[in-house]
């Protein structure tokens, strides 16, 4: 074998050698990932704004909001309540003519816009540092979903309506089975002398149907504006999320809440 030869295949090991091992390291940066939170007794977690409004998750696919991700952004079902699909566009992802106009069916009639109204997230108090999740047909991206508003540093969660009927909004946690605290600080940003919100807590798989809710707290417009919101004994079976639900009651209008200090705390 000539040396010319020996040299270009040591070459190409050596060369295999460092992409295995680049492999190996990417690997293993990828399992410190999708370590789950709260993994053990006394371990707590505090979602933020941006972790709310990523577009990508931190589950290992990238797409964000979906059942490999820690936190969830659902609507309620109208025909099936109590029952929830998960909110499936991302206002990050959208192009700057559908935010300012809004998706339109070309099939609607005159007048109306179809799919999503624009522009989007006209109603947030700060719309140019506020990204969530909506859904993509019949919505009102003005204001309706899952939010993080970064400059406030809080979650914003508005309920929506469908034919005039008004639905709730959730957040889920994906966590490992145990027993769990969630406490928040909620506040109706828009009091009126409406019938106001509520705030609950259900443990459910997936979007299903929970059994009962965990703790349950109305507040807003003729009641307490602002609440600090606890639920104890959250009891988690593998394969359940934890479901942080706004509940409009009747009218959806003005019910637009912001969550401050959410945190879990795992306990068992």
């Amino acid at each position: 074998m000539s040396t010319r030869i020996r040299w270009s295949v040591f070459c190409t090991l050596a060369l295999t050698v460092v992409v295995l091992a680049a492999g190996v390291v990417t690997h293993a940066q990828e399992q410190k990932t999708q370590t789950p939170k709260l993994a053990k007794a006394g371990d707590t977690y505090s979602p933020t704004p941006a972790e709310v409004a990523d577009a990508k998750g931190d589950g290992p696919d990238g797409k964000g909001n979906g059942d490999d991700d820690t936190l969830g952004a659902w609507f309620e079902l109208g025909h099936a309540a109590g029952t929830y699909m998960r909110l499936s566009l991302n206002t990050a992802t959208m192009s700057a003519d559908q935010r300012a106009n809004g998706i339109r069916d070309p099939r609607a009639k005159r007048g109306h816009q179809g799919k999503v109204r624009g522009p989007i997230g006209a109603w947030l108090p700060n719309p140019k540092d506020t990204e969530g999740w909506i859904f993509t047909t019949d919505w009102d991206g003005r204001g309706e979903g899952v939010w993080g508003d970064t400059k406030a540093n809080c979650i914003i969660m508005h309920p929506y309506t469908e034919k005039a009927a008004a639905g709730s909004v959730a957040m889920t946690f994906k966590v490992p089975a145990g027993k769990y605290t969630l406490k928040a600080k909620a506040t109706d940003m828009t009091v009126t002398a409406g019938d106001g919100v509520k705030l609950r807590v259900e443990v459910a798989k997936g979007g299903e149907k929970a059994a009962a809710p965990v703790a349950e707290k109305a507040f807003g417009d003729k009641g307490d504006a602002s609440i600090e919101f606890e639920a104890k004994g959250i009891t988690v079976a593998e394969g359940q999320l934890i479901r942080l639900v706004l509940d409009p009651v009747a009218h959806w209008g003005a019910d637009m809440t912001k969550i401050e200090n959410l945190t879990l705390t795992r306990v068992k």
